[in-house]
């Protein structure tokens, strides 16, 4: 992590990869939200089968995502952090744009765990700007990256609700690719990195198992360990509601354009979680992190009873925007924590790790609310969050002490 006086450019570096994050989280949403629909049109008639294999496309992309995260960690470590965000948008934009040329069920899932596999912007995006930034600055910056992946996350869905209504969804998947490219074109011409490659060498297999190695070590850590499983638990709840909430929208909406619909349900979360992830910096820095943890899983947990009996579409949106305003800062404060634990030097191996529990979760949530969605009710889902928020606040209460009196003396 370099100093302001080594690093004069971070505060450049920071706003165009604030950019970079945006457009990319909002190029892979132009899709992910309205997979229910599009399996719908491959052939699977029955809602809550279509959210079931919605939630195995999820474990796939989760999948890919795990197995190879360590692999481009390290591959940040030993060649730098700027050519992995490179490496990662280009090649996702590749496999997304080929999705939509996906003729069957099947087609489209294998191309999600090359998703999974040849991505992973989000921790090479992280593990850059903490990189490039005074450890100082470090928490907020990661609150800022984290707030344009809400924003991202709040245009995708309209987009791609609009691009689904009117021109179909392989269209969708093709405007997914082009719109990936941009983000690599941008990190090439606009920002700036003094990466000096360590003076270890090692061999090439060392460079494929030794990630898995360090993977393990982080993950027994007394100080990383309940930083990863509060991130597990906090990202699963995000992506539990996913295969079920456009098929709910569908049922409390009156009228057609249903994809616009469920983009409006998915950008009124996306707003209310990037206003969340910015103002939860300002709030945990006054209150203690732990407090705010506590406070915003606790009411996030509470605000997922509503949505059970919600029955018209302006009810759910409402709760859907007041669980965004307090969900959306939990994962804030995690990312910021995740920047202080990070050693100079090794900031792709603490992401990599971040991203292996991160697809960990992606694989768990959308599978966990898809087989809810299928066996119980699509309403079910939302009892999930509430559990899983529940033991958020637990683990916080009592596991997050250790995690964080290390930060402090570190």
């Amino acid at each position: 992590m370099e100093s302001e006086i080594t690093n004069p450019y971070w505060r450049k570096n920071l706003a165009i990869m604030w950019l970079v994050q945006t457009v990319t989280v909002l190029s892979f949403t132009f899709t992910f939200p309205f997979f229910p629909l599009f399996f719908k049109e491959l052939g699977i008639d029955d809602p809550g089968r279509a959210a079931f294999i919605t939630g195995i496309s999820g474990w796939a992309l989760g999948i890919g995502l795990g197995i190879f995260s360590p692999i481009w960690g390290a591959v940040a470590d030993r060649y730098g952090k700027k050519i992995n965000v490179i490496r990662a948008t280009a090649l996702a934009a590749l496999v997304l744009g080929l999705s939509g040329f996906a003729e069957s069920p099947n087609q489209l899932i294998v191309t999600r765990f090359f998703a999974g596999a040849f991505g992973g912007a989000g921790a090479a995006i992280l593990a850059l700007v903490v990189a490039t930034t005074p450890r100082y600055r470090a928490a907020f910056a990661t609150g800022i990256i984290q707030s344009a992946m809400f924003a991202g996350s709040t245009i995708g869905p309209v987009i791609g609700g609009l691009l689904f209504d009117h021109y179909g969804m392989r269209w969708a998947f093709f405007a997914n690719g082009i719109g990936l490219a941009i983000p690599a074109l941008m990190v090439i011409l606009f920002v700036h990195e003094d990466f000096q490659k360590p003076r270890n060498k090692i061999k090439k297999t060392e460079l494929f198992f030794k990630p898995y190695f360090d993977f393990a070590s982080t993950l027994t850590s007394s100080r990383m360990a309940p930083l990863l499983f509060m991130y597990f638990i906090s990202h699963a709840a995000m992506l539990v509601i996913f295969p079920a909430l456009p098929v709910i929208i569908e049922s409390v909406y009156v009228g057609s354009n249903l994809a616009s619909a469920s983009g409006i349900a998915f950008m009124t979360m996306g707003v209310t979680q990037a206003l969340s992830a910015i103002l939860a910096g300002l709030v945990s820095t006054r209150y203690g992190l732990k407090k705010t943890i506590i406070v915003l899983s606790g009411i996030s947990s509470l605000l997922y009873i509503p949505p059970i009996f919600a029955d018209e579409f302006i009810h759910m949106i409402l709760f859907l925007a007041a669980i965004g305003l307090f969900q959306g800062g939990v994962m804030g404060t995690l990312n910021g924590l995740f920047a202080m634990s990070a050693t100079p030097g090794e900031e792709g191996r603490t992401f990599g790790a971040q991203q292996v529990v991160m697809a960990a979760s992606l694989s768990a949530g959308p599978l966990i609310g898809g087989a809810v969605a299928f066996a119980i009710s699509l309403r079910a889902v939302f009892a999930v969050n509430v559990i899983f928020y529940i033991m958020v606040v637990l683990s916080a209460a009592f596991l997050m002490r250790n995690t964080y009196t290390a930060q402090k003396n570190s």
